[in-house]
């Protein structure tokens, strides 16, 4: 930042916040648009509209890991967390399908 302005774009523009619609959509919002996007469940990994999300189970609790994706020629690490708001966010939000 060796110049002054602003940043190109921040992390929290890929900050996503979703939740279980049923046993196949999660229903997202992300930079005040909602949309829904298909999921699946193996024994170590969630798959949500392409992300491979590692996770542990302990009991009744969920533990996920972090995971890489590529953005141009750079890596980001994304974690997943619960939010215990995450419904009434997104339903907030415009609908885009």
């Amino acid at each position: 930042m060796g110049k002054s302005g602003a940043p190109q774009n921040i992390v929290s523009d890929y900050t996503k916040v979703g939740y279980v619609k049923n046993d196949s959509t999660i229903r997202m919002e992300q930079m005040r648009s909602a949309f829904d996007v298909k999921y699946t469940i193996t024994k170590t990994y969630v798959v949500i509209d392409g992300s491979t999300i590692p996770y542990t189970t302990q009991g009744t609790g969920v533990t996920f890991g972090s995971w890489t994706e590529p953005h141009g020629k750079d890596v980001i690490t994304m974690n997943l967390r619960t939010e215990s708001g995450a419904k009434s966010i997104v339903d907030s939000v415009m609908t885009q399908n």
